[in-house]
């Protein structure tokens, strides 16, 4: 449970993390931040406890809160899953279009 707590305070609190943009570094609506009360590993631990069952892992109840008391649960990847904020759509320009078609000419002439 200690390398959880640590991946939470890592990917909210350091630039250098790569799920810091989702996390600490997000700016709509609002940064997820860690209350003060989770910086001790052992308040942490004594509220959310051993994982119960392999499969489950820490999820906010409310995506636009961080992690605070009574935010947090145990959940499986489909509870999760339903829980995420919807994603942005991204549309891809013509020229990205055109240069995945060419990579994809490339290599299917590159297979024997």
């Amino acid at each position: 449970m200690y390398w959880v707590w640590q991946a939470m305070l890592d990917r909210c609190r350091n630039p250098r993390n790569p799920a810091y943009p989702n996390y600490g570094g997000r700016e709509d609506p609002t940064p997820i931040t860690v209350d003060e009360y989770y910086c001790s590993f052992e308040n942490y631990y004594a509220d959310v406890g051993d994982k119960p069952s392999l499969g489950l892992s820490v999820d906010r109840t409310n995506n636009d809160r961080g992690y605070e008391p009574g935010n947090l649960r145990w959940a499986n990847r489909h509870t999760q899953r339903i829980n995420q904020r919807p994603r942005k759509a991204r549309r891809s320009s013509v020229a990205e279009i055109h240069a995945y078609a060419a990579a994809l000419a490339v290599a299917k002439k590159a297979k024997p």
